[in-house]
């Protein structure tokens, strides 16, 4: 993928190009409500606010360490002493990735204003890796970073197909490539680890929630400070 490419995609994420991107979102959440399910209907819904833009799920579940290749190095996740908030995502997503950067970004602030960045790490998972590249999910974090004052703790695994499987068999994330779109059907929203390793919640976003990255950012900021009091 060239930088023209890369820079036209992330020119969708500023303006926000809702009648293109909001009519491709409704066809990858019609095709991965049943991968939603899967992961849903496994785990009771936790009692926080904002359920119209994000629904919360109680997990509990202790992850072993995967060591993977990252954009910074070979990383073993989930990142011990932090609270990781993993995110499945691709850069050449049409839509969803896209909206969940905007929500990644608007925690970002939110956790930097609250000086609680450094007790934390964003991880995204690469769900395409057919076809996706660490140098461009570096160019892609750089590039939708660009704009904040300040240097987030964001780091992009991929680059190995059976550690990647392992981590997706232990998050309960569903990948399909669609050979006839090349689009991939992936489990969307956020994962957030504790500090010791335990996958606390599975926050999944609704409709109105994909319309409003900041009240989703909201639902996250409060979970992710719960995960940090542990």
């Amino acid at each position: 993928m060239g930088s023209g490419e890369l820079g036209s995609i992330l020119e969708a994420i500023g303006p926000f190009k809702w009648a293109v991107l909001v009519s491709l979102l409704a066809v990858v959440s019609g095709l991965s409500i049943g991968l939603y399910t899967a992961v849903t209907g496994l785990y009771p819904k936790a009692d926080v606010a904002g359920g119209e833009y994000a629904t919360v799920y109680s997990v509990g579940q202790r992850l072993f360490p995967i060591t993977i290749p990252s954009t910074q190095g070979a990383v073993s996740v989930p990142i011990e002493g932090k609270v990781n908030i993993i995110v499945p995502q691709y850069v050449r997503c049409p839509d969803i990735c896209h909206y969940e950067t905007l929500i990644m970004k608007s925690l970002m602030i939110k956790l930097f204003q609250e000086d609680s960045l450094d007790d934390v790490v964003f991880v995204t998972v690469e769900v395409d890796p057919w076809r996706g590249s660490l140098e461009e999910a570096g160019m892609y974090i750089k590039e939708s970073t660009a704009s904040l004052d300040f240097t987030p703790p964001w780091i992009w695994v991929g680059g190995d197909m059976e550690s990647l499987e392992t981590l997706y068999k232990q998050l309960g994330l569903s990948v399909q490539l669609d050979s006839s779109t090349g689009l991939i059907v992936h489990t969307a929203g956020f994962y957030i680890v504790d500090r010791n390793g335990v996958l606390l919640y599975y926050v999944k976003v609704e409709d109105e929630g994909w319309k409003n990255p900041g009240k989703v950012a909201d639902v996250l900021e409060y979970v992710v400070n719960d995960a940090l009091s542990k």
